[in-house]
């Protein structure tokens, strides 16, 4: 998958992967002129629901783009997405003009637009941070009639022979495609050097690496990897819920909300506080229980790849990833230091006298700093220690949330530069973000912040 992404990034590559697509729609199409589709609470209906649902989910920060895409796909592509390699189309009595073949192609470029919007999404192997968008988008074009699986090898031979795609490439059968592949690959990397004016075997050779990713994007498409994305990213789900809420407690929405409870009278949650009580690892807790015990939310994944292997590859990713939140999440926030701040949560004598008793080799040194000069369950509950915790909490929720506030905002002013299709800022925030991002390339160029020695005076001053 990451392959498929490098070799998309070649000059003029993407354009003609939309171009292949257009004409797979154009060849492969299905009109159904005055017919009905099926109706909602039918298995195809519930599976596409299902396959949206996963890959292009639809929530309240979802932006335009997304929201877009997903109306189109549901309106366009009404058939049986399990049926590979034949996208179907339902045209009401009344609703559709024209022969098939122009109402197919009309609907091309829409439907190549809605599932492939950008070039395959990349993202550090060495971490799995940023893995889901690509798995969306692979995913998406591969559970939605198996498009991508059709799609790429015609257009790795299209990248190589530098032609364009037609709908002949399209109408052979799999037997003949197969043939023509492999004999068109035995030779590939033979040729193509040739044909760049290039070294065959250079491995410094952007063409040549750029050959040998579109080698690797032509087996993974052939390689039927749906079942695989799908287990991946259902079983990712709730780690990347995860870590979305704990991001947004440093947002501006969280700080609002907060606000408005000070406005009230009400008791302020500090993130330290948050985080002790454990409600966001409880519904991470609640859907991984879910995954493990309902088939509900399996119900995305086709039957062939329902096997006893694949079964266990989801059973030991859900496990997995609960057993490392469980020690790098969950025990840390119940123990010290952020036990002693459920002191704000319940400010009792009783609650006091538990944190007292506990074992001076499971405190840390704050704690144990607070503990000796509040020893007692009076004084530990008293206004002059809380305030002083009160005050801890909300310089560690400001100090936190300011710098995860700000890599997210330079990150986001750095898609508006890029022309990022989907988002749709105003002024004003641009306008912010520009300031920040200013004032971290001020802080970063400044002597005393990047170490340069020797520098001038009037520079330091």
């Amino acid at each position: 998958m990451v392959n498929t992404g490098l070799a998309m990034m070649g000059s003029g590559s993407m354009d003609r992967f939309r171009q292949v697509c257009t004409t797979f729609f154009e060849a492969r199409l299905r009109v159904f002129r005055g017919a009905l589709p099926p109706p909602p609470a039918s298995a195809e209906m519930r599976h596409r629901t299902a396959v949206l649902d996963l890959f292009l989910p639809i929530r309240g920060s979802s932006p335009l783009g997304h929201r877009q895409r997903r109306a189109t796909l549901e309106d366009l592509l009404q058939g049986d997405w399990s049926i590979s390699g034949e996208p179907q189309h339902y045209c009401p009595p009344g609703h559709c003009r024209g022969s098939a073949d122009e109402i197919a192609s009309n609907l091309a470029p829409i439907l190549t637009t809605a599932l492939f919007p950008c070039t395959l999404p990349l993202w550090p192997r060495h971490r799995w941070t940023g893995s889901d968008k690509a798995m969306d988008w692979a995913g998406l074009g591969l559970a939605c009639h198996g498009i991508l699986s059709e799609v790429l090898p015609v257009w790795v031979r299209c990248v190589q022979l530098k032609r364009d795609a037609c709908v002949a490439d399209f109408k052979r059968s799999h037997h003949d495609a197969d043939l023509d592949d492999k004999g068109f690959m035995d030779s590939y990397e033979h040729d193509v050097g040739d044909n760049m004016g290039l070294v065959a075997d250079d491995p410094n050779s952007w063409a040549q690496f750029q050959a040998r990713c579109r080698i690797n994007a032509k087996d993974f498409a052939s390689a039927d990897p749906s079942g695989t994305l799908v287990l991946c990213r259902r079983c990712m789900t709730p780690q990347i819920e995860l870590m979305n809420s704990y991001f947004g407690q440093s947002g501006e929405e969280w700080a609002q909300q907060e606000q408005f409870k000070a406005v009230n009278q009400d008791m302020i949650l500090t993130r330290v506080v948050a985080c002790h009580r454990g409600e966001m690892t409880a519904g991470y807790e609640t859907r991984v229980r879910d995954l493990l015990f309902n088939a509900e939310p399996w119900g995305v994944l086709l039957h062939r790849h329902r096997t006893e292997a694949s079964r266990g590859l989801a059973c030991r990713m859900l496990l997995r990833g609960a057993a490392y939140t469980k020690s790098l999440v969950i025990d840390v926030h119940e123990a010290f230091p952020f036990r002693l701040f459920s002191l704000l949560d319940s400010p009792t004598e009783e609650h006091a006298q538990a944190i007292l008793d506990t074992p001076k080799s499971l405190r840390d040194t704050f704690t144990d700093q607070h503990l000796a000069q509040y020893n007692t369950p009076a004084a530990l509950v008293s206004e002059d220690s809380l305030s002083r915790l009160g005050a801890v909490s909300v310089f560690a929720t400001t100090d936190i949330g300011a710098i995860e506030c700000r890599n997210g905002t330079i990150h986001r002013v750095t898609q508006v530069s890029r022309g990022s299709a989907g988002f749709d800022p105003d002024l004003e925030t641009v306008s912010s973000n520009f300031m920040l991002m200013r004032v971290q390339v001020a802080g970063a160029t400044r002597p005393e912040a990047t170490g340069i020695r020797g520098a001038p005076s009037h520079a330091r001053r």
